[in-house]
């Protein structure tokens, strides 16, 4: 949450700055301004969540400041924080769409008060304009919506894609939904105003999410350590889940070309199996650097899991034998042993059979 804290008096600034810090504000995240002037030049260069303004300062009032600041940021909220003496200011501000007044001393229970209040009120829109980001990745990665009528306020896009291996459907499908749970829950807590995270529906790896970002703040690197967490969770002798994600992008045509990209690269998991977290690039140069046996043989390999998983045990058998019967180098082989045993999965599916 970032605040401007907007007063000539330098104690008054100091001391409602103070009070953010005791409420567990960053302290990166606030700003000050000593007139109405520096405010406007302030939102000009960031955006904010809450700005405190003083009625009368020096150059710009806080009334002028409110009149164009408002028309520079619809998103704000603006607080007046005055004296008894000034209300009849702070009346005008009402008018002018203020819905917040601190008198001043500002006491630290009415300060607190405030800020929960408006952060319960953020938490509330911003899971609103996450649903209607979903509604709209999704009509666009579905084809049900023109480029050019997607939110344009975005600047950042990434994709993050999670992908389950394992020999049994109704386990799978367990594991996915106690996945797909414990990511939504973690992901509230990356959600805000300036940030979304949408699942997209129909991709062709199990679960697909896109971050959608308005600011410059990087949650890449604290993203991919839940992911990291996550694939060591969801691992073991019978399961294996990869975690593929996009560049950041910058418009969503180049979004939907790199989810396109993994989804159509998913098959050379296989080739990094000792790599749960994999990017494009990564997937890039495995594709450029590998024979045309290893990926044939990882293409079969990825349908071996899906149409295993599909019941279609007679197509399964089928490329089992083909597997065991290729002349593989020793590279090759070595991913296929990695992967999984074969000829103990060969005999299962016969006696099953």
């Amino acid at each position: 949450m970032r605040i401007l804290v907007a007063d000539d008096e330098y104690l008054v600034r100091s001391t409602i700055k103070s009070m953010l810090l005791d409420l567990g504000i960053n302290e990166r995240d606030i700003d000050e301004a000593a007139n109405g002037s520096e405010v406007i030049n302030a939102i000009g260069v960031k955006s904010y969540h809450i700005i405190f303004i003083d009625i009368r300062m020096p150059i710009m009032d806080g009334l002028e400041a409110i009149r164009i600041g408002k028309e520079m940021v619809e998103s704000a909220r603006w607080v007046v924080i005055s004296g008894h003496s000034e209300f009849q200011y702070a009346q005008q501000a009402i008018k002018l769409g203020v819905k917040d007044y601190l008198l001043k001393p500002v006491e630290p229970v009415e300060l607190e008060q405030l800020i929960e209040d408006i952060r319960e009120e953020f938490k509330n829109l911003a899971m609103m304009a996450n649903q209607e980001a979903e509604s709209e990745i999704n009509s666009l990665y579905s084809g049900l919506l023109d480029d050019n009528k997607l939110i344009e306020e975005y600047k950042t896009y990434q994709s993050i894609h999670l992908h389950l291996d394992v020999f049994n459907k109704e386990s799978k499908q367990k594991i996915i939904k106690s996945l797909y749970n414990e990511l939504n829950e973690s992901f509230r807590t990356y959600i805000n105003q300036d940030r979304q995270i949408v699942p997209i529906s129909g991709s062709g790896v199990d679960l697909t999410y896109v971050v959608c970002s308005r600011d410059d703040v990087d949650i890449t690197d604290q993203m991919l350590n839940t992911m990291r967490r996550l694939a060591h969770k969801y691992t073991d002798d019978a399961t294996k889940l990869f975690v593929l994600y996009s560049d950041k992008l910058f418009d969503e045509d180049r979004l939907l070309g790199q989810i396109r990209q993994i989804e159509n690269l998913l098959e050379l998991r296989f080739l990094l199996w000792d790599t749960p977290i994999i990017d494009i690039a990564t997937l890039s140069e495995v594709l450029t650097s590998s024979n045309i046996e290893r990926l044939e043989t990882v293409k079969d390999i990825h349908q071996l899991y899906r149409l295993f998983n599909e019941g279609e045990m007679a197509a399964v058998i089928s490329i089992v034998d083909k597997l065991l019967s290729r002349n593989l180098d020793e590279d090759t082989r070595l991913l296929l042993l990695k992967v999984m045993d074969i000829q103990l999965s060969l005999d299962k599916l016969k006696k099953d059979g």
